[in-house]
């Protein structure tokens, strides 16, 4: 089947005015296989040609079987997709690009304003799982912003600003 659905994970929901500014689709097309008992109705005449034979006259799908829901949202009826990308109409990828905050380390959507982020050195925001000490560098106790290594501190603990303050 083709389908066509909202990508919520790439789309923006606005919460004040209850509904998305910014939609995103997954454009797919899927194999789904699912097992549903479906009854059919026939009618039969006894043949007048020969003797013991039946001739069936199909009626239709019965009634309670003819309306039948599947959900094919969830994963347990795909099979395969065969294809699936991402489609976003051009004035809202254009909004989209201009307004939106990414994690400036892994790029991450973080949302559309920089309030209750946290953040790096030079001030660029950075998500929860960024906001660790790891390669790309240490979180200063002092100040709570992500240093690159270079910016450490003799006590190793904190950056070499917050070092000053905390040596007393």
């Amino acid at each position: 089947m083709q389908c066509k659905y909202l990508d919520v994970s790439n789309s923006y929901y606005d919460k004040e005015d209850d509904e998305y500014i910014v939609k995103s689709y997954i454009e797919s097309e899927e194999i789904h296989r699912f097992e549903h008992e479906i009854v059919l109705d026939f009618e039969y005449e006894a043949s007048e040609i020969q003797e013991e034979q039946y001739e069936l006259t199909f009626i239709g799908v019965d009634a309670d079987t003819y309306n039948m829901f599947v959900d094919l949202s969830e994963n347990d009826t795909l099979f395969d997709c065969i294809d699936a990308k991402s489609v976003m109409l051009e004035n809202d990828k254009h909004w989209f690009e201009n307004n939106v905050v990414r994690c400036s380390e892994c790029g991450k959507i973080l949302g559309f304003n920089d309030l209750d982020n946290y953040h790096d050195y030079n001030g660029e925001p950075i998500c929860d799982g960024c906001a660790v000490t790891n390669e790309n560098g240490f979180i200063c106790p002092g100040c709570g912003l992500k240093h690159p290594y270079e910016r450490m501190g003799n006590s190793g603990t904190y950056c070499i600003d917050c070092q000053e303050e905390y040596d007393d």
